[in-house]
């Protein structure tokens, strides 16, 4: 029997052969498909953005599981969004979920100037449950955005996943405002769910708050502000912060040091009806859930020998009067430089009504006095979304 010499020359060029095939069709795919997905993805942004003035600089794919694209820019009257890379990750079990295994953005920049901004309004690129990325990373992003009521400029890197769990976020924020609300230099730096944050001042219409700074713990879908500090009316504040996005819930808890009361009387511009001077301290509680105030609780003491307590207000000074038994002149009398020894004001929150009850004592005697805020839930809410004081 005569055995035959395998031919080694031939088997090498066949799998030459088979190699340079596959180069070849690798190659075809992508210069065939490169201008195709341009085509697809442009016409997206177009109807996603509502504009046809959409740039894309270069278009990699490398297979099998990666696009990137370059120098994109989306502007219209409104808006100028430029990125100089995004990334796109996939693999079989993300394309069956219909969604990127990693999205990424690096060295972005985005500008709006807008009266109405409805720019992610529309949900129609959204995967069934909402989501379309297992893990997000946005590296570099500049903002300065301006709308009727809104208005915010700084830059940070974000990383989060489909559950919406922080794992790094570095922030600066030059300005922020929302309505009558408004931050200036605020630091926020969270690692592995951890971090801390400075707000150097926070406004709400005259009111500031200076130096707020906390410890933060992202814990599922919760916000813990751990150690939370800063200043406040010339006083000092301490407490925590909890919130839990997904059930629409926050717990507030404060505690007060030092607070003159002649300066909140003033920031609040109810100098003109009431004049009240001296320190205090105390501890407030404040719960809401589902969007609805469930509580309101506090409770404050004098310290420092009190004050003194003036009221001009007319008509206060007329229904204390009826609730009293007590007539207009005696009570105008008594609250004309009352000087106070002992003070102390107990919050709380009821049928929507915030109520303040103030019990003094003091060199013309004892006083009671309670003040009923009506509606107090529906004022709240209408004053943090912008609308009037009721």
């Amino acid at each position: 029997m005569i055995f035959k010499q395998p031919n080694v020359k031939s088997g090498m060029r066949f799998k030459l052969k088979v190699f340079i095939f596959l180069i070849l069709f690798i190659l075809s795919f992508i210069i065939i498909s490169k201008p195709l997905i341009l085509f697809f993805v442009k016409n997206n942004l177009s109807n996603f953005f509502k504009t046809n003035k959409i740039f894309i600089g270069d278009l990699k794919i490398k297979l099998p599981n990666s696009i990137y694209f370059y120098d994109i820019e989306i502007r219209n009257k409104e808006y100028l969004f430029k990125i100089k890379e995004v990334s796109l990750f996939f693999d079989l079990n993300s394309i069956i979920k219909k969604r990127f295994k990693k999205i990424g953005l690096k060295n972005a920049s985005i500008k709006i100037n807008s009266k109405n901004l409805d720019l992610f309004k529309r949900t129609d690129y959204k995967t069934k449950d909402g989501i379309f990325f297992d893990f997000l990373s946005l590296s570099n992003i500049y903002f300065d955005i301006k709308t009727n009521n809104f208005s915010s400029v700084g830059s940070f890197s974000l990383e989060l996943n489909s559950s919406g769990l922080v794992s790094l976020l570095r922030a600066e924020v030059d300005s922020f405002k929302i309505f009558d609300f408004s931050l200036y230099k605020c630091f926020i730096n969270i690692n592995d769910s951890c971090g801390n944050f400075l707000i150097k001042q926070a406004n709400y219409r005259d009111v500031k708050l200076k130096e707020l700074n906390s410890n933060l713990v992202f814990k599922e879908n919760k916000l813990v502000f751990d150690n939370l500090g800063g200043f406040l009316f010339d006083g000092r504040i301490s407490g925590e912060f909890n919130i839990d996005f997904y059930k629409r819930f926050l717990d507030l808890n404060l505690n007060f040091l030092n607070l003159n009361i002649e300066r909140l009387i003033s920031d609040f511009k109810l100098d003109k009806d009431l004049c009240v001077s001296g320190i205090w301290k105390g501890s407030l509680n404040i719960i809401v859930n589902n969007s609805e105030l469930k509580k309101f609780e506090g409770n404050f003491k004098s310290i420092n020998y009190g004050g003194v307590l003036s009221i001009n207000n007319k008509k206060f000074l007329e229904n204390l009067s009826r609730s009293t038994n007590l007539t207009y002149e005696i009570l105008v009398e008594r609250f004309r430089d009352y000087r106070y020894n002992i003070g102390n004001i107990e919050i709380y929150f009821k049928d929507k009504d915030l109520i303040f009850k103030l019990y003094l004592f003091g060199d013309k005697g004892k006083s009671d006095l309670l003040i009923n805020i009506y509606n107090f839930q529906d004022m709240l809410f209408k004053n943090i979304t912008g609308g009037k004081n009721g």
